[in-house]
C-alpha cells in the first residue's frame, strides 16, 4: 500500500479543497521534520529531544516547540527526553532517536494516552509516524513480552546492524507485525473499532 505522504508529494491535476488542505499539512509537516532533523540529529547530540508541533485553529502545523533538557533512565542506562517545561502540548508530539532509530515499547504505548493522536520518532533515516485517535486508560492487555520480541527481532536482524542501519524490508516487517498484533488486542480485548497505525517514511 502506498504511503499517504508519498501520494501527497506526487500531487494531482484535479485537487479538491480537502486534498489541497492535506497536501499543505503534509508539506508543513515535512518542512518542520527536516528542520528538527537538521538541528538535532548530529554526532555531538547523543540524547533524545522531545517536542510538540504547534498548531493553528485549523489544526495546521505552524512550527514546533521542544524541551532541550533530558533525563537519564537509570534502569535502561540510556538518555531519554521529557515533555516537561513545554508550555502547551498539542496532539502531535515528536522526539528524536539519535542512535537506534526504531521505537521502544514505551514509545508505542505512549500513543494510547489521552490527547495524543500522532507521535513522530525522528531519526537520521527518516521518521516513524504512530497514530491512534482515541485513548486507552488501562494498558494491562498489551503483551509487553510479545511486542518487545518484535523489536528485538528487528534489533538482531543482521541487515539492521543492531537497529542502526536502514533496511526497508526489516522496517516493513516490523510495522506489519506491530500493526496486526496491537490491533488484534484493541479489537478483541478492548472491543474498540479504532485502529493503531505505524509507518516509516524517508
Amino acid at each position: 500500500m502506498e504511503s499517504e505522504i508519498k501520494k501527497q508529494k506526487r500531487g494531482s491535476s484535479n485537487i479538491t479543497d480537502n486534498s489541497y488542505s492535506k497536501s499543505l499539512q503534509t508539506k508543513q509537516l515535512l518542512e518542520n521534520i527536516k528542520e528538527i532533523s537538521d538541528k538535532f540529529i548530529k554526532e555531538d547530540i547523543n540524547y533524545e529531544i522531545c517536542g510538540t508541533f504547534n498548531l493553528d485553529s485549523d489544526n495546521n502545523i505552524i512550527g514546533y516547540s521542544y524541551n532541550p533538557e533530558y533525563k537519564i533512565k537509570e534502569k535502561f542506562g540510556r538518555n531519554s527526553c521529557t515533555y516537561d517545561n513545554i508550555k502547551k502540548l498539542s496532539n502531535k508530539l515528536w522526539h528524536t532517536h539519535p542512535d537506534k532509530y526504531y521505537p521502544s515499547y514505551e514509545d508505542i504505548m505512549f500513543i494510547f494516552n489521552k490527547k495524543r493522536e500522532e507521535s513522530y520518532i525522528i531519526s537520521r533515516y527518516g521518521f516513524f509516524k504512530i497514530t491512534f485517535t482515541s485513548y486507552i486508560e488501562d494498558l494491562k492487555y498489551f503483551d509487553k513480552i510479545k511486542i518487545n520480541k518484535y523489536l528485538e527481532d528487528f534489533y538482531r536482524c543482521p541487515r539492521t546492524e543492531r537497529g542502526r542501519t536502514y533496511d526497508k524490508t526489516a522496517i516493513r516487517k516490523l510495522c506489519k507485525r506491530l500493526y496486526n498484533h496491537i490491533n488484534n488486542i484493541i479489537k478483541n480485548k478492548y472491543k474498540m473499532d479504532e485502529r493503531f497505525r505505524i509507518s516509516f517514511y524517508n
